[in-house]
């Protein structure tokens, strides 16, 4: 089911992978308190759940994944 988000039917252009970045983007932004956050972070991001997710879905180790995406966005939205 999660990988679905990344294979949707507007991840079939750019446009729709841009909207899901921008998405991410403001999500950040607000665990961070308003600290402006990089297009770059939010593509990181993206790459990161995406590439946990087509894992998960794969059969890989799912709360490995998790966990590993859970960290990685924890030591990222520290102050």
């Amino acid at each position: 089911m999660l990988a679905a988000v990344f294979h949707s039917a507007t991840d079939a252009t750019d446009e729709g992978q841009l909207d899901t970045i921008a998405a991410i983007a403001k999500a950040l932004q607000r665990g961070m308190d308003g600290r402006r956050v990089p297009h770059v972070a939010a593509t990181i991001l993206f790459r990161v759940l995406h590439g946990a997710a087509d894992a998960i879905a794969a059969g890989e180790q799912r709360e490995r994944w998790l966990e590993a995406v859970r960290d990685l966005a924890r030591k990222w939205l520290a102050p």
